[in-house]
């Protein structure tokens, strides 16, 4: 799926130029299967072309958004990714799909078309709003928001259920590093003399030859490491 997306991404702006010969900056076009992209010159850099064959994919040439020439999944546009969308993601049934210039470039089986949701542009694991994940605010840091119900930590993406973690099955507890804010599962709910400070966050270090990783004052897991510990991580 990455291959596709990168190919797809640099192809994104490309003209196609429609035969070999002279590379002119962001030509593209299909010979067969293998794909023919002209890779612009820069600054005492001339341009020149680079080929990549398609391999379990196609190589197709489109003509929205001034024409140029890809590796898609399929030889034909799809409806869902019209009107020639350049690099957007679409629900097609159960189907996350990436589109670029009408074509399908990946996908994602979201297992049933309630879990594709278009407003977070990705599959969700429980249909419909969350209405925890919906009063949450949205975390600064980057973190997830979520919660814990129980000893499961749900993690949000607006109000939507995108990432389960079930705690219990691992005889651990869940915990969330702020309240609404990125729940994990923990060796204990209780402080752990072997963790920094109370709003550290998530944190591996180590402690001679033991890699131990906590979540604020809480303990993660502690592991006695057969090599050595360097930057909180057994090598």
């Amino acid at each position: 799926m990455q291959r596709a997306l990168w190919i797809a991404i640099v192809a994104n702006a490309l003209a196609s130029s429609g035969c070999s010969g002279e590379c002119r900056g962001w030509d593209s076009y299909c010979d067969g299967n293998v794909l023919h992209l002209c890779i612009g010159g820069g600054y005492k850099s001339p341009a020149y072309w680079h080929v990549a064959d398609c391999e379990d994919m196609y190589c197709v040439e489109y003509e929205v958004d001034g024409g140029g020439a890809m590796c898609a999944v399929e030889t034909e546009p799809r409806e869902a990714c019209a009107p020639g969308r350049t690099e957007d993601f679409a629900c097609d049934g159960a189907e996350r799909v990436h589109c670029s210039h009408g074509f399908v470039t990946s996908t994602e089986d979201c297992g049933d078309p309630a879990l594709c949701v278009m407003e977070i542009q990705n599959c969700v694991l429980r249909p419909g709003i969350d209405a925890t994940c919906e009063q949450l605010p949205t975390p600064v840091s980057g973190a997830k928001a979520g919660y814990c119900d129980v000893d499961t930590a749900i993690r949000c993406t607006l109000a939507y259920v995108t990432e389960i973690e079930e705690c219990a099955s691992k005889s651990m507890q869940c915990y969330e590093l702020r309240p609404g804010v990125y729940p994990v599962c923990v060796a204990s709910t209780t402080p752990d003399a072997r963790c920094g400070q109370q709003d550290g966050g998530v944190d591996n270090h180590c402690i001679g030859n033991v890699s131990v990783s906590c979540a604020n004052d809480r303990l993660i897991r502690a592991t006695t490491c057969s090599g050595v510990c360097e930057g909180g991580f057994c090598h």
